[in-house]
């Protein structure tokens, strides 16, 4: 149960919030609770975590805001391209964009430990992984692919794998209990591991970056495109100039 006006959550057995009064409802619509004539939008983002962040940051500054769009997960199969928007009242829009640009811009004059941010540097990103020609970043892009799909392949054919292996040990083996299945089962979980961290560890061609991961750690290893710099992986398939 959710109360529409504070949008808290409730067990199914209570009906009226305790902090408002209000009834609660089963389904919480935030499309209902926005006026739209009296609300703005104040900031948008694709990216789920920033939403989640800036909707904490207003809150804290006494400013009432609500999100809307976008997945709702923390990880998802999409490319984050589903826009989130944060509504505010209208008469709370100058003092709610104030308080973000005064975040985002202390957060870029933010003194820095140079060793520190060297190191994380170093670790993100390096030039090394960097091509200068196209024909270069084309082969790395297909290197990625064919990681990307390893990993599908891997995942997908989990269930019909353990399936044939339990129904050969089922009529074929006899006597060996669930050894067979057991050791089918291990094999598989270090193949979609090795998969992984690989397709994981993948660097972007144009900008030496991971490929999966961008910097406030946001991972998804079935982007079609750099997290960071948004170079598609179709573009492995395009005629140089």
């Amino acid at each position: 149960m959710f109360c529409p006006k504070c949008r808290k959550q409730f067990k199914e057995s209570i009906g009226i919030c305790s902090d408002c009064g209000c009834s609660l409802v089963k389904i919480f619509d935030y499309e209902s609770v926005v006026d739209k004539t009296d609300s703005v939008k104040i900031f948008t983002t694709t990216i789920f975590h920033e939403a989640v962040f800036v909707e904490s940051l207003l809150k804290s500054n006494d400013i009432e805001c609500v999100v809307l769009g976008g997945n709702t997960s923390f990880f998802t199969f999409s490319d984050m391209q589903s826009p989130i928007n944060i509504m505010v009242e209208e008469k709370n829009r100058l003092k709610a964009q104030k308080v973000i640009d005064q975040y985002y811009e202390d957060l870029k004059n933010q003194p820095r430990n140079d060793k520190a941010e060297d190191c994380k540097e170093e670790y993100y990103t390096s030039n090394k992984y960097i091509c200068n020609n196209s024909e270069e970043i084309q082969l790395v892009l297909k290197k990625i692919l064919k990681r990307q799909f390893m990993v599908i392949v891997v995942l997908l054919g989990s269930l019909p794998f353990m399936l044939c292996v339990m129904w050969i040990e089922r009529n074929f083996i006899v006597g060996s209990g669930n050894k067979i299945t057991e050791i089918a089962a291990i094999f598989w979980a270090v193949l979609f591991a090795y998969t992984g961290i690989i397709t994981g560890l993948s660097r972007c061609p144009k900008c030496g970056k991971y490929f999966y991961q961008n910097r406030i750690g946001y991972h998804n290893p079935f982007a079609s495109k750099c997290l960071n710099c948004g170079i598609k992986l179709d573009d492995a398939f395009k005629e140089s100039k």
